[in-house]
């Protein structure tokens, strides 16, 4: 068995992630000292019929990132390197990985089992990049969403060209080689460079999640608010409310998603969420229809309690369609009721409005969780 522990400086800083930790456990003190990021690689996707012959893990350490890599030189070694990662995986609260939900843990544990060698998850935090970066599909807009992909997105490079499934017919040169007392050295270090590449880029790729992160983002975020005139795609004026968050973290790559009647993009540590407003008149329906009248000459409805004002012949039992107060002005989207008296064109439909005021704009706390609900809801 083969182990190398280095040194190395991944292109993150440590508060980034410790603020990602901070959105994604809020109510735990969770720090980058907690986090084992880690990969395997093997020599098929069958944990009965192909064994596991290298692990990688990173970690952060006395202010210094380290990685270590567990390289079974031959087959029979598969358990000596299992043995090695599980003693250092119990020193850890939270493993990160890349699909390692999927792959990893279970090829991992199949193969504990059947060398009789124990390695536990089960009492560990799992945060798995693979499903982050599937959930924020919308934004990263990939064709494919291996590790590889993400990792140039968002401008991680690599010296490493191969993909796992390439290197099994290098490990077993190697192991071929290794029975010979033969040259090795350019095998092993394809072997160990691909796998560095894959653990070392993770605390970079873990970057990802903010992309998810983005709606709880805002609420430690500093935001602007501009109001303007701009063309739709007819021509015809529309205002825009426009709210500009600068962001306590940086988004790794440009992103940009929209959804009429809302637009968002992010770049660096700026997220802009464009909204176009609806000029006109809406109505905001009572729930309690039965305890109105409708006034048909006047098109709303009054309630009963009221009702001895109107003429018996002007009104009659108000039904959910004409349970209505009219409203003409400026109104604010709204992806569900956030802000009530909330107002729309039709009793069918599922966007709703409010009132647009300054000092709704104004005031931080709410068009802050306004802002957070859109971005979770659309995205």
């Amino acid at each position: 068995m083969k182990v190398i522990h280095k040194v190395f400086e991944p292109a993150i800083l440590p508060e980034d992630i410790n603020f990602l930790l901070q959105l994604a456990f809020p109510d735990t003190a969770y720090t980058i000292s907690d986090l084992l990021f880690w990969d395997i690689e093997t020599t098929g996707f069958s944990a009965k019929t192909s064994i596991c012959y290298l692990i990688g893990c990173v970690y952060y350490k006395e202010d210094k990132w380290n990685y270590c890599q567990f390289f079974a030189e031959f087959p029979e070694e598969e358990p000596l390197i299992i043995d090695q990662f599980s003693s250092i995986l119990k020193q850890y609260t939270i493993i990160v990985h890349f699909n390692g939900d999927g792959f990893d843990i279970p090829f991992l544990n199949t193969r504990s089992q059947l060398l009789k060698v124990t390695i536990d998850f089960s009492q560990m935090i799992h945060m798995d990049l693979y499903q982050y970066a599937k959930k924020t599909h919308k934004l990263l807009k990939l064709e494919q969403y291996k590790q590889k992909n993400i990792e140039h997105f968002i401008g991680i490079n690599r010296t490493d060209h191969f993909a796992g499934g390439d290197l099994i017919y290098v490990y077993n040169t190697f192991v071929q080689k290794k029975m010979l007392n033969e040259e090795l050295d350019n095998e092993l270090s394809t072997l160990l460079l691909h796998n560095q590449e894959d653990i070392c880029a993770l605390p970079q790729l873990s970057t990802v999640m903010g992309y998810f992160m983005l709606p709880e983002m805002i609420l430690f975020s500093t935001l602007d608010w501009a109001l303007n005139d701009t063309k739709d795609f007819t021509g015809n004026t529309v205002k825009e409310l426009t709210f500009t968050a600068t962001l306590p973290s940086f988004i790794p790559a440009a992103v940009s998603y929209g959804k009429e009647p809302f637009y968002i993009k992010s770049y660096d540590n700026i997220l802009k969420l464009r909204i176009k407003l609806y000029q006109g008149e809406l109505r905001h329906f009572y729930k309690n229809y039965r305890d109105y009248y409708y006034l048909p000459s006047e098109d709303i409805a009054v309630h009963k309690s009221v009702s001895f004002y109107v003429d018996k012949n002007y009104r009659i039992q108000a039904k959910a369609s004409t349970c209505y107060l009219r409203k003409k002005g400026i109104f604010v989207p709204q992806t569900s009721d956030f802000i009530v008296p909330e107002f729309i064109k039709n009793i069918s439909d599922k966007t709703s409005y409010f009132e647009f005021t300054k000092d709704f704009c104004e005031d931080k706390k709410r068009s802050k969780n306004y802002v957070k609900t859109i971005l979770k809801d659309i995205l």
